[in-house]
């Protein structure tokens, strides 16, 4: 058996899983969360039952029969996944035991071009939408309690990946069939994140630690032996000890994110606080490295400039970018039709031109047209956590303010002479 949880949270959902298969009286490793872009979906599916081998073949036939169509719709998704799991049921594994074939599943999807996500529960060879979270695998109600104990409807992806983890760390210590390593997947509208194993581990590790500082107060709150004085220290212990676990946790994972790259903060989870000012000082090598690197980029964006930063381009661009976003925010909060496949992939192309023809810095435009290029750019990469319609409106106001300002300051679209002549 093993233990399988999904949660929907308010930017999309987080499913877990463990990696123990017992097999025979042994305990064998194996990856149950499996994620793959199938033709127009990415999909993320995790089974748990007595048959580790039709769980994988089912698995590898739902993968490579969605990638082989041209479904573009998650209805119509649905009904053919029901339909690979009816046939694969009556034909594939008809030869074994009743017992092998009672499997469970959970399954995300992601409509790629459009946007749009959904977690679906087997119940049979049916998908029902999981509405708050799932469990499925290890039938033991005490993990169903703890997750409903835990749970609220504006739950964030990074608490859903604690309360997934801390589910399976509750598995772990009371079932002889949940062992970590465990593997989580994170599905928003907007991308699919398999999360990296050393991510999971350390997270793991933190929740064990403020498990165990939660438990101690807990038991501190009923004793009425303790004197008043005594529970108050217990108590700003508590919160000194909590404090500190958190601050340490944030200066460590910006520590991550700098390392491999601050892009990294804009994927989901987001597991650092908005608004954190985030200090580096690099040393006078660093800095030159750094710079060298700026200028070989900046040459390199140059050489391949082909009219990027041609003003009337620059112009069309923005505005194939303001398209896509306006459909987008109609579609979501209107129920209009959103934008074509051609339109998304203009939208897209067109973000990648205002990126290079800021960076490229003043060239065949001056600094000022380069920095509110940046800025509108940022815009486009950057989610504040306030929500998909909070972030196409922002980025709708950056385009249209950038617009106004190329269109009544022409001066500003050629650089001056010091800088044509670096």
């Amino acid at each position: 058996m093993t233990l399988i949880s999904g949660i929907r949270c308010g930017e999309g959902f987080v499913i877990c899983a463990d990696s123990q298969e017992t097999v025979d009286a042994f305990r064998v490793p194996r990856k149950k969360l499996v994620s793959k872009r199938c033709g127009q979906f990415d999909l993320a599916i995790a089974g748990a039952g007595e048959s580790g081998k039709l769980i994988d073949a089912l698995v590898q036939r739902v993968l490579d029969n969605v990638a082989a169509t041209i479904l573009t719709d998650i209805a119509a998704l649905k009904e053919f996944i029901q339909h690979e799991i009816q046939e694969f049921n009556d034909k594939e594994a008809r030869e074994y035991s009743k017992s092998d074939r009672e499997m469970d599943f959970l399954i995300g999807a992601r409509l790629i071009d459009l946007g749009g996500c959904v977690l679906w529960k087997t119940v049979a060879t049916r998908l029902t939408e999981v509405e708050q979270f799932a469990l499925v695998g290890n039938d033991d109600y005490k993990y169903e309690y703890a997750m409903k104990n835990h749970y609220r409807e504006d739950i964030t992806i990074a608490q859903g990946l604690f309360l997934g983890l801390y589910i399976m760390w509750l598995a772990e210590q009371t079932s002889n069939f949940v062992k970590s390593p465990i593997s989580a997947v994170v599905l928003r509208d907007n991308i699919m994140t398999p999360q990296p194993d050393k991510l999971m581990d350390e997270l793991l590790q933190r929740v064990k630690l403020f498990t165990a500082q939660f438990e101690n107060l807990f038991l501190a709150c009923p004793d009425t032996g303790l004197q008043p004085g005594k529970f108050v220290e217990r108590v700003k212990e508590f919160v000194s000890s909590i404090a500190y676990l958190r601050k340490e946790y944030v200066e460590e994972w910006v520590g991550h994110a700098v390392e491999e790259g601050l892009q990294q903060i804009y994927e989901a989870p987001n597991l650092i606080p908005l608004g954190t000012t985030i200090v580096v000082n690099p040393t006078d090598s660093q800095s030159a490295a750094m710079q060298r690197t700026t200028d070989a980029m900046v040459v390199a964006l140059r050489g391949q400039e082909d009219g990027k930063q041609d003003m009337d381009r620059i112009i069309s661009n923005l505005n194939a970018m303001k398209l896509g976003c306006e459909k987008t925010y109609l579609q979501l909060t209107q129920g209009q039709e959103g934008p074509s496949a051609e339109e998304i992939q203009n939208a897209v192309h067109a973000d990648a031109e205002i990126m290079a023809a800021g960076m490229m810095g003043p060239y065949k435009v001056g600094q000022d047209v380069c920095n509110v290029l940046n800025r509108v750019h940022w815009f486009m990469v950057t989610d504040l956590g306030l929500g998909e319609h909070i972030n196409l409106q922002l980025r709708m106001v950056a385009i249209d303010q950038t617009l106004q300002y190329l269109l009544r300051a022409p001066e500003l679209r050629t650089p001056d002479v010091a800088t044509q002549a670096m």
